[in-house]
This record gives C-alpha cells, sequence and structure tokens, in this order.
C-alpha cells in the first residue's frame, strides 16, 4: 500500500467541508464547556442543599437537646429554690422559738421561777 493513496482521498476534500468541520468542532467544544459549567452548577446547588439539610438537622437536635438541658437545668433551681425556702422557714421559726423562749424565761423570772434545765 502506497502513501499515496490515502493523500489522493485527503487532496480531494474541499476546503469548504473543513472549514465546516472545524466550525462543528468548536461549538461542540462550546457546548461541552457550556455543558461542564452546568454540570459544576448542578453539583455546587448539590453540595449546597447538602450542607443546608445537614445544618437544619444539626439545628433540630441541639434544639431539641436544649430542651432537654433546660428542662435539667430549672428542675435542679427548683430543687434548691425550695431547699432554699425551708432553710429560711426554718430559720424563722428557730428565731421565733428563741425569742418566745426568752419571752417566757423573762416572765418566770419576774415570777421567781425559772425553767429546768436537767445536767449532765
Amino acid at each position: 500500500m502506497s502513501l499515496s493513496t490515502p493523500y489522493r482521498y485527503e487532496a480531494m476534500v474541499e476546503k469548504k467541508t473543513v472549514k465546516n468541520a472545524l466550525c462543528r468542532q468548536h461549538e461542540r467544544i462550546k457546548t461541552d464547556e457550556m455543558m461542564s459549567a452546568r454540570d459544576g452548577e448542578s453539583r455546587q446547588e448539590f453540595q449546597t442543599r447538602l450542607k443546608s439539610a445537614w445544618n437544619e438537622s444539626i439545628a433540630e437536635a441541639s434544639g431539641a437537646q436544649k430542651v432537654i438541658s433546660d428542662g435539667h437545668r430549672v428542675k435542679a433551681e427548683l430543687r434548691l429554690a425550695h431547699k432554699a425556702s425551708i432553710m429560711i422557714r426554718q430559720a424563722a421559726l428557730k428565731q421565733l422559738l428563741e425569742t418566745e423562749h426568752e419571752k417566757y424565761e423573762s416572765e418566770l423570772r419576774q415570777q421567781g421561777k425559772a425553767f429546768y434545765i436537767q445536767r449532765t
């Protein structure tokens, strides 16, 4: 097979056909670039939606956890408030009993009497 045969067929190709082929190739390249850009945009949008969904799920989970921790905190505060109110009432009762004891002791002293205190 000689090299002249393929050249003969190549030489028969008109200039318009080559020009048309180049135009089609440039159009195909532009179309490929456009499709690649669109594909990149769609991938970027997908990643954005994925991150958004992830953030929303984390926000929901942290919101539920916040509600639970707030409930525990409120229970602890109520427990401490109840304990503090008991201590305040005990202190007030102790003071009341001391004042009454002093009052009765002064009344008994005026009468010449005293409380019996057992010595150990």
